[in-house]
């Protein structure tokens, strides 16, 4: 209305000859404005099915693994309860191994990437009918309709074996499994769902500790591989500390826990990126504060593995100074554990005697003196003195 009331208008107000052009104008600009309004609507009615669309899918699907979630696994469960066509029914309950370590280690970033990776093998050992659900967060969750449970432990151990086919140097796939299965109606399916969570604990309590050490393992390779610590500093780490260990008169049990913490003292270092620990000039303020943090990581991946929890503290603590000025908690004298302050000697001394990218090797006598002048600072006072004893004597003979 208000179009042809200022069509009118115009009308009279302009020249008649340019009546017409005028009036074809607006009409055209009309026509374009109800246009852009059904294309706007249509695009709004596009949106509201799109997200429609995406409410009912996240409703029953997992958002990071594309597969069911809980809510729908729990929804076929009491389906099935019902539906007698199915039987025998088994379900599948997977835990993936070590995620903790790579989201400590990696960041839960790298994590998720590992979630996927466990979901696309349980897809491509089950079939096409088989209802797969991410049932937590490190679980799967699996119906397996019209399976006994022969089959449904084959399907198990196709699962185990993708994973062990997609292992890498520096990569280790695991998954702790259980099955149980319901031939009749008169068992419940909840007792069932119960049974085989059961065995999945189980069978973690057996399986997780070799997964942990693997993982450890393939940490560790990661860390040569990437030029974070090279094979031979922590031989010859090995090699002096089982010396020293003699010297000191350590017990058989404290010489193996030393030769251990040897070995993953800088496995933090796994967490920081390249562009700190291969920076070839020193690190400035801020890239230190970062490779600080190396040794914490390193402590929490020895806690969460099981077999190294008791060697946490020493890793955690062998960057601590004598009169308290190192990191991370500035612990002060014997407050440090007896083996992150051997450690701090024997791998200053192995660093102060090899080429740095910034600093020239010293000799063994300029290193010696190094820790001479350092201990009752940043190294124990009493330790220092046997330890100089030992390399001479090696070097006289």
């Amino acid at each position: 209305m208000a179009w042809v009331a200022n069509t009118v208008i115009f009308s009279y107000i302009l020249e008649i000859p340019q009546i017409a052009p005028y009036i074809v104008s607006q009409i055209i600009l009309l026509l374009n404005a109800i246009g852009l309004i059904q294309l706007f609507l249509k695009e709004q009615r596009n949106e509201i099915e799109r997200r429609s669309d995406q409410i009912a899918y996240l409703t029953f699907h997992n958002e990071l693994t594309g597969l069911y979630n809980r809510a729908y696994f729990e929804k076929k469960i009491q389906e099935l309860t019902k539906n007698n066509d199915c039987l025998p029914v088994s379900l599948l309950i997977g835990d993936m191994n070590g995620l903790k370590f790579i989201n400590d280690v990696f960041g839960h970033q790298e994590g998720d990437n590992w979630l996927k990776r466990i979901a696309i093998i349980i897809q491509q050992s089950c079939r096409q009918n088989d209802i797969i659900a991410r049932w937590g967060g490190d679980e799967f969750a699996v119906i397996l309709p019209n399976t006994d449970k022969e089959k449904a432990l084959s399907i198990g151990q196709k699962i185990s074996a993708a994973c062990n086919s997609n292992q890498e140097e520096d990569v280790f796939f695991s998954i702790s499994l259980g099955v149980a299965t319901e031939n009749d109606s008169e068992t419940d399916l909840h007792k069932v769902l119960t049974e085989a969570e059961r065995l999945m604990y189980e069978n973690r309590l057996m399986e997780g500790k070799k997964a942990r050490l693997a993982f450890v393992e393939a940490l560790g390779r990661l860390l040569h591989k990437k030029g974070y610590e090279s094979k031979e500093h922590v031989e010859r780490l090995e090699a002096l500390a089982e010396e020293f260990a003699l010297v000191l008169n350590l017990s058989r049990e404290n010489l193996n826990n030393l030769l251990q913490a040897v070995n993953l003292h800088d496995i933090g270092k796994i967490g920081i990126s390249e562009d700190i620990v291969l920076k070839e000039s020193r690190l400035n303020e801020s890239e230190w504060s970062v490779m600080k943090k190396h040794v914490e990581i390193g402590y929490r991946l020895a806690q969460v593995s099981g077999e190294f929890a008791h060697l946490a503290g020493v890793i955690l603590h062998h960057h601590e100074w004598w009169n308290g000025q190192g990191y991370p908690e500035g612990l002060k004298g014997k407050d440090i554990p007896l083996l992150s302050r051997i450690i701090s000697i024997l791998h200053a001394f192995d660093v102060m005697t090899r080429q740095q990218p910034y600093k020239p090797a010293l000799t063994i006598n300029e290193a010696l003196n190094e820790l001479s002048l350092r201990a009752g600072t940043q190294f124990d006072p009493a330790l220092v003195p046997v330890f100089i004893d030992m390399i001479s004597d090696k070097i006289l003979k």
